[in-house]
């Protein structure tokens, strides 16, 4: 696709957000892809009663899963490519989601950089993670395996 069917279809600016699933995931899943967005993009991390209210720049794995564990889900990091900020808010152990406004996607290299983002998830989980619709798993717009990326 080029970038004006990409901004007309995957990152039409309608109000709402993408999502990225990597579906059925487990605690370990989760620890490896903290470290890799810890240790190669700007991470912004915060949750109630953690370091006083101090945004930190990495993403605590021990607090997620002692917040799992308590079944209490107040955290959120944000991870930057560029100007491309990407949401997680740790729900569940079960799944990782992630979000971003499409209104941040400007240019082809900013898609480039979200697939980038999305193979590097895949290959280090390998699983296949999915761009859709705001809050559907069904609503797929992009599906990556490895180094592989089909548009629906």
């Amino acid at each position: 696709m080029d970038w004006n069917e990409l901004r007309k279809s995957v990152y039409q600016i309608d109000g709402s957000w993408r999502d990225i699933y990597v579906l059925n995931t487990t605690r370990d899943d989760w620890r490896k892809w903290i470290e890799h967005v810890n240790a190669t993009y700007k991470v912004t991390f915060t949750a109630e009663n953690y370091m006083d209210g101090v945004v930190s720049d990495r993403i605590d794995a021990g607090f997620i899963d002692y917040r799992w564990d308590e079944e209490r889900y107040v955290a959120c990091a944000s991870v930057f490519f560029h100007h491309v900020q990407v949401n997680c808010h740790f729900f569940t152990d079960e799944q990782i989601e992630n979000d971003i406004d499409p209104k941040e996607i400007k240019s082809m290299e900013d898609h480039l950089r979200v697939v980038h983002y999305m193979k590097s998830i895949s290959t280090l989980l390998d699983k296949e993670v999915i761009l859709a619709e705001e809050n559907s798993e069904q609503g797929i717009w992009m599906k990556v395996e490895g180094d592989n990326v089909i548009f629906l």
